[in-house]
């Protein structure tokens, strides 16, 4: 329930196609109308959406937008944008991490010629060797 309205989640979009594909039963359909008849009984709607919407038409037929899934889809977008950001910070700290160790531990006990040609090597293939290293 959304400000007094049955809002329906997508997830029952899927279970209604899931059921409606595997038993034969339209469940499909069933999703279809309860949605249609929550947005014809919604006052955001102009008059001629509502009725066409309680004749059956399907609300993407008349234009009538639920505005609420809008809003969930907007939210879960912002939300995987910070978790995207977090996760990026985190893998380049670890990437630093791993880098420094190698820099502190691991090259300082390796020979001079191959210390010269780690140098000498592109900052992307001494960063390739590094992962190879790690592993």
């Amino acid at each position: 329930m959304a400000d007094g309205r049955l809002n329906l989640s997508p997830a029952y979009d899927m279970i209604g196609n899931l059921v409606s594909a595997a038993f034969n039963l339209p469940m499909d359909r069933v999703v279809a109308e309860v949605d249609a008849l929550v947005e014809a009984t919604d006052s955001r709607n102009a008059n001629w959406q509502r009725i066409a919407l309680g004749l059956g038409w399907r609300t993407w037929d008349v234009g009538a937008k639920n505005e609420e899934e809008d809003l969930i889809k907007v939210e879960g977008k912002e939300k995987r944008k910070i978790q995207g950001i977090q996760k990026a910070k985190e893998t380049r700290a670890k990437t630093k991490q791993v880098q420094t160790d190698f820099y502190m531990n691991i090259l300082p006990y390796m020979d001079k010629k191959f210390q010269d040609e780690f140098w000498m090597m592109s900052r992307a293939d001494r960063n390739k060797y590094i992962k190879e290293y790690k592993k």
